[in-house]
């Protein structure tokens, strides 16, 4: 997670030193939406189509989105948990803390990501580069 924490400074000195105002760098992890999956009790073989939906929740309401899934296929259980987790963000270190204690870290591939990103916060505070950071479980864009 060191090179990942390099390459989020670079772009955090970039827009700084660009003084384009405040900003925002978005960070997820793809093992976490698999995981997010998995306990939701959604097909992993949908990931694409489910990344696709999810991602629209910075420009349409969780409504929208929910009846989006549903007509992709997903049950109304389904949706029901991907909402508990979809519209969570926060500072790193916030979400961590819900993330530990979350079921997503009893899954393998939640306690991976969840592993990764608590390494990915250490190492962005060691850089002094956390401030205009959060972690957002809704960040699915590009990740199919």
């Amino acid at each position: 997670m060191i090179a990942d924490a390099e390459v989020i400074k670079v772009i955090n000195d970039i827009l700084v030193k660009l003084d384009i105002g405040r900003f925002c760098i978005k960070i997820n992890h793809r093992k976490l939406l698999e995981s997010m999956f998995e306990v939701s009790g959604c097909d992993l073989k949908m990931f694409a189509t489910i990344c696709s939906s999810i991602d629209k929740l910075d420009k349409e309401t969780w409504e929208n989105v929910r009846k989006e899934l549903l007509d992709k296929g997903l049950t109304n259980e389904s949706c029901d948990i991907l909402h508990e987790f979809v519209l969570k963000k926060d500072e790193p270190n916030k979400l961590i803390e819900y993330l530990l204690s979350s079921k997503l870290y009893q899954t393998e591939s939640g306690k991976l990501a969840i592993d990764d990103l608590v390494k990915l916060e250490s190492n962005l505070r060691n850089l002094d580069s956390l401030s205009n950071c959060k972690y957002d479980l809704s960040l699915a864009r590009g990740l199919d």
